[in-house]
């Protein structure tokens, strides 16, 4: 492994630790108010959410809002390994299916969107707005993708204690738009 590599290692596992004391629900109530006072929403956006797992925070006080502004809500799905990731439409109701890692997908037949704006889910954040993820680089691949094609907003979506003073950087990774905490929505770009 490389510098970078064993520096972004060592980096997920503090931030992961530090998550699991953040992780509270109700928080993702106030998340979600800073979201919707802040994020611009056009009537009919594509906004990518995620299902929260482990102790990510919580997503699901957005969706009401959400559809309620006419957005269309949608949620990721790997469909192969070192590509970016696809998103299906989903609604509340909807049946959700085992995807990669487990983690709740729509199901195959529901219709594939492309988003207007993805909320990001992160082990840690720095203060230029540059997101540790997960390692295996889906959204900085897709980030790339879509901003190659269209503009997209990246919004992370995260507890304030995940924001880390220097996260380690390299050419592949895609800075954020924006990152939306429990205390407030901080724009980067």
């Amino acid at each position: 492994m490389n510098t970078v590599a064993l520096e972004k290692k060592s980096a997920r596992k503090a931030a992961s630790a530090l998550r699991k004391q953040l992780h509270r629900t109700r928080l993702g109530i106030s998340a979600a108010r800073h979201f919707l006072d802040s994020i611009p929403l056009n009537g009919g956006a594509v906004v990518s959410l995620y299902w929260p797992i482990g102790s990510e925070i919580d997503v699901s006080p957005l969706v009401d809002p959400l559809l309620d502004a006419g957005c269309v809500c949608a949620l990721p799905v790997v469909e192969a390994i070192a590509q970016p990731l696809v998103f299906r439409q989903w609604h509340k109701d909807d049946v959700l299916e085992k995807g990669v890692m487990d983690i709740p997908v729509p199901v195959p037949s529901a219709k594939i969107v492309i988003p207007d704006i993805l909320v990001v889910p992160l082990l840690g954040f720095d203060r230029t707005g540059y997101r540790l993820g997960y390692g295996g680089g889906f959204y900085d691949r897709t980030l790339a993708q879509l901003r190659d094609a269209r503009h997209c907003l990246a919004v992370g979506y995260a507890y304030a204690g995940q924001e880390m003073e220097n996260l380690p950087t390299d050419k592949f990774d895609q800075p954020l738009d924006w990152v939306v905490t429990e205390k407030e929505a901080r724009k980067f770009t």
